[in-house]
């Protein structure tokens, strides 16, 4: 399995967003029962920007992308500081990419936002 390059750091303003899902039952008098919508209810979506990205990186990013056809995973270490295991270390996460789009900014420029969305097997 392939792994996204380390080297293509996003930049500032990257985050993570995470929203368990959940079954609800409303019952009478306000009264409401929730429980856990399968077994994992709470995957994440990295959404990472890149600003300012040279054409060859840029490319390498896009062609990385296009060999995975959004359905393929692979696997992404986060930056972000929530994401670690009890000893403070990052854990690699399994993910897919199902949308991407570039933006010429300068020559030989490019920036993108890309989103990575957790995925299980």
């Amino acid at each position: 399995m392939a792994d996204w390059n380390v080297a293509w750091e996003s930049s500032h303003g990257s985050s993570v967003e995470e929203e368990p899902l959940v079954i609800t039952s409303k019952f009478g008098d306000g009264y409401e029962q929730r429980s856990p919508d399968g077994i994992n209810n709470s995957l994440r979506k990295f959404s990472l920007v890149f600003k300012k990205v040279p054409e060859a990186q840029m490319k390498a990013m896009r062609d990385f992308l296009r060999s995975k056809g959004g359905v393929t995973p692979f696997t992404f270490t986060p930056y972000f500081p929530l994401d670690t295991d009890s000893s403070g270390n990052t854990v690699q996460v399994l993910v897919v990419c199902r949308k991407f789009t570039f933006k010429a900014m300068d020559f030989n420029c490019f920036s993108t936002t890309l989103v990575f969305e957790e995925v299980i097997g």
